[in-house]
C-alpha cells in the first residue's frame, strides 16, 4: 500500500519548476496574447524532453515521465472527445471548462482600439468610446473603406475616431491555457503515483530467496530447492 508520503517527496528543484511553471500560467491566462503562446510552446518543448526520459530514461525519471505522459494523454483524449465546445466556457461540459467560466469572467477586460491604426485608446478615450452605441462596421463603410478590421464587427463613433471593442484575454488562448495546466497537473500527479510506485518495487524485500511455488490444478504442492530453509515443517 502506497503512503502518502511516498507520493510526496519533492526536490528543491522539483519544487521550483512547478512553482515557475504554474506563475507563468497564471500570467498566461491573465495576459494572453504572446505570453500565452509562449507558456504553450514552452509546454511542447517540456513534453519532449518527458518524452525521451520515457523512452531511453531509467529509474524513478522514466517512470515519472512516463506517468506524466500517460495523465497528459488521458486528459488530451477526453478533451478530443468532447470536441471544440470545450474551447467556450459557456457551452463546454468538462469540469475545467466550467471552472473557467467564472475565472474568465472575473479576468476579462474590454479595451478599446482605433479602427484605423490599431492605437490603444486612453482612459479617457475608452470611456467616451464606452459611452457610444455600438454600430456595425456596414454602417460606416463609406467613412472607413479599405480598412481592415478582422473579425471585428461593431465600432463606435467619437468625433472623427472609431473604435472598436476587443476583449482581452482572447477567450480561445484563454482555454487553452486553462486546459494545458489540467493537462500537466494531471500528469504531474500521475508521474508522481508512477514514480512512488517504481520506488516502493526497488524497497520490496526480496524474500530471503522464497520463492512462491506454482501450484496447478489436482497437483500438490512442493516446496521449490530456493524455498528450504532451517526451520523444521
Amino acid at each position: 500500500m502506497l503512503r502518502l508520503r511516498n507520493l510526496l517527496r519533492f526536490t528543491l528543484g522539483e519544487l521550483l519548476l512547478v512553482a515557475l511553471s504554474t506563475g507563468v500560467g497564471m500570467a498566461a491566462l491573465r495576459s494572453g496574447g504572446l505570453l500565452a503562446a509562449a507558456y504553450l510552446f514552452s509546454a511542447v518543448v517540456l513534453l519532449t524532453f518527458f518524452l525521451v526520459a520515457a523512452i531511453d530514461g531509467r529509474g524513478a525519471l522514466r517512470s515519472f515521465a512516463i506517468g506524466l505522459l500517460v495523465g497528459i494523454a488521458v486528459y488530451g483524449g477526453v478533451l478530443y472527445w468532447y470536441g471544440e465546445e470545450e474551447f467556450d466556457p459557456e457551452h463546454g461540459e468538462l469540469l475545467t471548462t466550467r471552472v473557467a467560466k467564472p475565472l474568465y469572467a472575473a479576468v476579462q477586460e474590454v479595451y478599446f482600439v482605433n479602427a484605423f491604426n490599431g492605437r490603444e485608446a486612453t482612459v479617457e478615450e475608452a470611456e467616451a468610446a464606452s459611452r457610444q452605441p455600438l454600430v456595425s462596421i456596414s454602417h460606416w463603410s463609406p467613412n472607413i473603406i479599405n480598412v481592415s478590421f478582422g473579425d471585428r464587427e461593431k465600432i463606435a463613433r467619437v468625433g472623427n475616431d472609431f473604435w472598436t471593442p476587443v476583449v482581452r484575454p482572447d477567450v480561445r488562448e484563454f482555454m487553452q491555457v486553462v486546459h494545458l495546466l489540467a493537462a500537466l497537473t494531471l500528469g504531474y500527479v500521475a508521474g508522481k503515483f508512477n514514480a512512488a510506485l517504481y520506488r516502493r518495487r526497488r524497497a520490496l524485500p526480496a524474500g530471503n530467496g522464497v520463492r512462491e511455488p506454482v501450484v496447478r490444478e489436482g497437483e500438490a504442492s512442493s516446496p521449490t530447492p530456493a524455498a528450504e530453509t532451517d526451520s523444521p515443517r
